[in-house]
């Protein structure tokens, strides 16, 4: 159950540094 919780916390903080890599390079592209 905890695995479960910690499992999805750290794909969740992936999707989010993922996001703020490609946004970062956008910006930088403008």
């Amino acid at each position: 159950m905890i695995g479960g919780m910690v499992s999805s916390t750290v794909l969740t903080l992936l999707v989010i540094l993922v996001l703020y890599m490609i946004w970062r390079r956008v910006v930088s592209r403008l």
